[in-house]
């Protein structure tokens, strides 16, 4: 994969995306860094601002699984993978 075919698949999601999220281009931004990184994200912010949203509408634009953990203050990395 050339960066030409990156820069299009980053443009193809991005305007995907902005079909159903308005205002969140920067972290559009950032996920596509992860993802072409092979990274993970961790999105934190009040509730409200649609990041469960934002996090489902990209794995399903780009037909990748979804999965939300909801953090507790007491929770353990043994809690989530055993």
């Amino acid at each position: 994969m050339n960066i030409g075919e990156v820069k299009a698949l980053a443009d193809a999601v991005r305007a995907e995306v902005a079909k159903a999220i308005v205002g969140q281009s920067d972290t559009v931004d950032l996920m596509l860094t992860a993802l072409f990184a092979r990274g993970h994200v961790l999105l934190e912010g009040p509730p409200g601002i649609a990041k469960t949203y934002l996090a489902q509408t990209f794995a399903r634009t780009l037909d990748l699984d979804f999965g939300r953990i909801q953090f507790t203050p007491d929770l353990m990395p043994a809690d989530i993978i055993g």
